[in-house]
């Protein structure tokens, strides 16, 4: 957690002698101008992840900044190879396709 990607990492104080890092949504919002918390929840989970594994080779502060300005009608994004991307491309079959979201179902029951 060291790449402190369009100036959005953030600290807080654990206690009197610790500190922690986060990164946050509401400073990238600032910084694009985007309203990020109009986005579904599910977006703005995969988002955080997208920025804190942003390391400009795999995920670059373009895909980043994509997904910051997702819409409904928005065509399909990738960003290759984080878990939550995976995930992402998951979640964009299941709203663009009803069947592939039965398939998802079916497969993780078992």
């Amino acid at each position: 957690m060291s790449r402190n990607t369009l100036n959005t990492l953030k600290e807080f104080k654990i206690s009197a002698s610790k500190k922690g890092k986060f990164y946050s949504l509401p400073a990238l919002e600032k910084k694009l101008g985007v309203n990020i918390s109009r986005l579904p929840v599910s977006i703005r989970i995969v988002l955080e992840s997208v920025l804190r594994n942003c390391d400009g080779q795999k995920v670059t502060e373009e895909h980043v900044k994509e997904l910051a300005n997702w819409s409904a009608k928005s065509p399909v994004l990738c960003c290759k190879t984080s878990p939550a991307c995976h995930c992402w491309r998951i979640w964009q079959q299941c709203v663009t396709s009803p069947r592939s979201w039965v398939r998802i179902q079916r497969t993780s029951s078992r």
